[in-house]
């Protein structure tokens, strides 16, 4: 399958968190937090399958407790990750406490992060010896190229890295 030429090489507006905006109450109860940056909207590329990597994959559905992660294969002969700028940190909630006011309070706190600070400390990483992810800002394309993730990650603004393997991990 060819990636659709419409989305090839273009540049996407994305939101990283829309429902991050807060009314008067919310700002004085939680705070102002982040909330300008998860909701300005932000000029990102497209990933384009096709060419990043050499080609690229997806081959199955990741994630930990916060972040919504697609894996790829790249014509590269290296193994990456699309993870989900926006992180829901519910599932790390006890079963309990999932349903209820305490959900929609611990999803507000992810605004105490900025959307975008993997970014800088990528650069700042780079002057070190200390192994870190190398991310870089994509919109994946909602595009049949996704396969059978189209329907869940078609859309989604997130960051590319590559998977270390685990002797690059002892050799930083």
């Amino acid at each position: 399958i060819e990636m659709n030429r419409s989305f090839a090489d273009s540049i996407g507006i994305a939101v990283a968190g829309e429902h991050y905006k807060a009314g008067f109450i919310k700002k004085i109860i939680l705070g102002k937090l982040n909330r300008t940056s998860w909701t300005a909207e932000v000029k990102v590329p497209f990933l384009n399958f096709d060419t990043v990597k050499r080609g690229l994959t997806a081959n199955g559905v990741g994630g930990g407790r916060q972040t919504h992660s697609l894996s790829l294969n790249g014509a590269d002969g290296k193994s990456y990750v699309f993870r989900s700028v926006d992180k829901d940190p519910v599932k790390a909630l006890p079963a309990v406490l999932r349903k209820n006011f305490v959900a929609g309070l611990t999803r507000q706190f992810t605004a105490t992060q900025h959307p975008y600070g993997a970014l800088p400390v990528n650069y700042l990483l780079n002057a070190t010896s200390i192994l870190h992810a190398q991310p870089s800002l994509f919109i994946l394309p909602d595009d049949p190229k996704l396969g059978m993730f189209q329907k869940e990650f078609g859309g989604m603004l997130g960051m590319l890295e590559e998977k270390p393997k685990s002797e690059d991990a002892e050799h930083p």
